[in-house]
C-alpha cells in the first residue's frame, strides 16, 4: 500500500496543461491499460504531493470504454483533439486575425480599449479556441498555463504596421505601447471574464526576448543598452495590473519564458532585476528545456541554472520538457537523472511550480525525427516513462509499504 507525501494537498494546487491565449498545449495521456491505473494514481498523489502543479503522465483520464475497439476509437478523438490544440494556439497570429473592426464594434465585444489608444480601428480577435480550451481543462478538472502575450517571433509583421497594413510604415513607439496594453489586457480579460477561466493561473508574459536580435518589437522600439527594454517591462505591468483588477493576483504566476536558460543565466537575472526595478511584477522564470540525451546539457549544468534562479528568488517553472534521444535508454536515463535532481529540489522546499512536457508522444511532437517524450504513441510507453516513475520513487515523495 501506498503512503502519501506529506506535502499532499489536493485543494490548492490544481494539475497544470500547458497552454492558453496564444500557445495552448493539452498536457494530458490518455489512460488505455487497467493495469497500469494503480501506478498512474500514484504518480498523481506524488507529483500533486510535492506542491509540483503537473507532469503530463500525472493527468490520468479514465475511459468509459471496456472493450478496445472503443478505446482505440477514442484515443483517436484525442489524439485529434492533441492536433488542433497544436496547430491552432500556437502563436500571436492565432489570436488577431488579418482583419479589423471599428473601436465601437471592438468595445462591444469586450475589448479594452486604453486611453492612450488613438487609431480608429483594431485588428479582430480569435477567441474560439482559447474557448474551446478553457472547456475542456474544466470538464477535467485541469488547470492551464498561458503561452504566451508577447513573442518576436510568432507576432505577425503588420501588427506594428500603420493601419495594421503590412505595406503600412512602421507605427511610432507610442502608438505600440497602446496597441500592446490593447492586446495583453484584452485577451487576459477575456479570459477572466469567463467565469472558468480562473484554471490559467500562470502565464509566459514576454517570450525568448533575450534572443530577438532586433526583429519584431525591436523594429519599432529599437535595440537598447543591455536587456533594459522598456517595452517589456511594460508588458508586465500591464499583466500584473490586470491580475490585480480581477483579485487573483497571488493566484496566477507571471513569468519570464527562454530556451537555453542554463547558458544565459546572468543575462536572464539581468533582466528580471529591470523588470522589476519599478516594483516586482515578474514572479519567475520558465525554464523551456528542449535538451537531448547526450548531456545537452548535462544534468548538473541544468540545475545548477536552476539553482542559480531559485536563490536570486524566483519561482521556476519547467514549461516545454522534451529530450531528444539518441537512444531509448540514454534518454531514460536522462529524464531520470533530471527529475530526480528537480524533485530533490522541490522536496527540500524549492519554489518549483510546474512541469510541463513539450506533447504526448513522439508522434505528435515537433521533434518527432528525436523522439523526444514519453510515449512512442498515444498507447505505447517508453523506457523513459518508466524512469520518470523511478524518480519520483527514488526522490522519496512516496514510499511503498
Amino acid at each position: 500500500m501506498r503512503k502519501k507525501s506529506p506535502f499532499f494537498n489536493r485543494a490548492t494546487l490544481p494539475l497544470l496543461i500547458g497552454l492558453i491565449a496564444l500557445l495552448i498545449i493539452v498536457n494530458y495521456l490518455l489512460h488505455v491499460w487497467p493495469t497500469a491505473a494503480e501506478t498512474l494514481q500514484a504518480l498523481c498523489a506524488a507529483v500533486i504531493g510535492v506542491g509540483i502543479t503537473s507532469l503530463i503522465t500525472c493527468v490520468l483520464l479514465r475511459y468509459q470504454s471496456q472493450n478496445d475497439s472503443a478505446r482505440e476509437r477514442d484515443a483517436k478523438i484525442y489524439e485529434h483533439k492533441l492536433i488542433i490544440f497544436q496547430e491552432f494556439l500556437n502563436d500571436i497570429s492565432n489570436i488577431v486575425e488579418d482583419g479589423k473592426i471599428t473601436i465601437e464594434e471592438a468595445k462591444e465585444l469586450g475589448y479594452v480599449i486604453p486611453d492612450n489608444y488613438e487609431e480608429d480601428v483594431v485588428p479582430k480577435l480569435n477567441f474560439y479556441y482559447t474557448d474551446r480550451a478553457i472547456e475542456l481543462c474544466v470538464k477535467y478538472d485541469m488547470g492551464l498555463r498561458g503561452h504566451t502575450l508577447v513573442w518576436h517571433s510568432q507576432t505577425p509583421g503588420w501588427f506594428f504596421r500603420e493601419n495594421y497594413d503590412r505595406n503600412g510604415a512602421l507605427v511610432s513607439p507610442e502608438v505600440m505601447d497602446a496597441r500592446l496594453e490593447f492586446y495583453i489586457r484584452s485577451v487576459m480579460g477575456h479570459v477572466y471574464d469567463n467565469e472558468k477561466g480562473t484554471v490559467v493561473y500562470s502565464w509566459d508574459v514576454v517570450n525568448e526576448f533575450i534572443h530577438s536580435d532586433g526583429v519584431g518589437w525591436q523594429e519599432v522600439y529599437g535595440q537598447e543598452e543591455g536587456f533594459k527594454a522598456e517595452f517589456v517591462k511594460k508588458a508586465f505591468q500591464i499583466a500584473d495590473d490586470v491580475l490585480k483588477q480581477y483579485g487573483i493576483r497571488d493566484q496566477v504566476s507571471l513569468l519570464y519564458n527562454d530556451y537555453g536558460t542554463y547558458g544565459i543565466i546572468a543575462q536572464i537575472l539581468e533582466l528580471l532585476e529591470f523588470i522589476n526595478s519599478d516594483g516586482k511584477v515578474c514572479d519567475g522564470v520558465g525554464m523551456q528545456s528542449h535538451l537531448s540525451d547526450n548531456d545537452d546539457p548535462h544534468p548538473i549544468k541544468y540545475i545548477t541554472a536552476m539553482k542559480k534562479f531559485l536563490e536570486a528568488g524566483y519561482e521556476v517553472q519547467i514549461t516545454e520538457l522534451d529530450v531528444g534521444s539518441t537512444n531509448e535508454m540514454y534518454q531514460a536515463n536522462y529524464f531520470y537523472d533530471i527529475m530526480k535532481r528537480v524533485l530533490a529540489l522541490k522536496k527540500e522546499g524549492a519554489n518549483i511550480t510546474g512541469i510541463t512536457l513539450w506533447g504526448l508522444a513522439d508522434t505528435n511532437s515537433w521533434r518527432s525525427d528525436e523522439k523526444p517524450l514519453l510515449y512512442k504513441t498515444l498507447k505505447t510507453p517508453k523506457a523513459s516513462y518508466y524512469k520518470v516513475l523511478e524518480a519520483y520513487v527514488d526522490a522519496g515523495l512516496y514510499t511503498e509499504e
